[in-house]
């Protein structure tokens, strides 16, 4: 029997080599305490200045009002709106992993809250099934996989009982 940390440490393991991370990609060069005080992570958290934004009914934060401008400097906008089955199949599969039930669409398309799509992402975060992003040792995205993933992973090994 394998205790938590083992299958933890597993998990993590399976999980980086489903999605090609480790030493097949290179590994990040040792760098001196000075040298890493540099990297954005240590960096203090700013708050960027907001940019003014008006006549766009689209904007109803600061992060939307920041995108916006980044877009219209390149002569783009925010793309139309998703349909709603749309808009919950992607917040399954980016959250969960798993495309939404018959019952989860049928069920959104009918809440004409405004408020439905939060409560869904809310509902869907609470759940114990989680993403794991893998990154490189300069912080790049090498992959994202689900937990559901390698947990059936280490079973087909034999690894995991649970």
């Amino acid at each position: 029997m394998l205790s938590p940390a083992t299958k933890y440490a597993l998990f993590l393991v399976v999980a980086g080599l489903m999605v090609g991370g480790g030493a097949s990609r290179g590994m990040a060069e040792p760098q001196s305490f000075e040298a890493a005080a540099h990297h954005w992570s240590f960096q203090p958290i700013r708050r960027p200045p907001v940019p003014s934004l008006r006549g766009n009914s689209r904007i109803t934060s600061p992060v939307d009002a920041l995108l916006l401008a980044k877009l219209a400097q390149k002569g783009l906008g925010f793309s139309p709106p998703a349909e709603p089955r749309i808009l919950l199949r992607r917040a399954y599969y980016d959250l969960i992993g798993l495309p939404p039930t018959i019952e989860a669409i049928r069920a959104f398309e009918k809440n004409h809250s405004p408020k439905a799509f939060a409560e869904v992402v809310e509902k869907m975060l609470a759940l114990k099934v989680r993403r794991l992003f893998v990154v490189d040792g300069e912080g790049a995205l090498i992959g994202v996989i689900s937990a559901i993933d390698v947990l059936g992973k280490l079973r087909s090994y034999g690894l995991h009982d649970g």
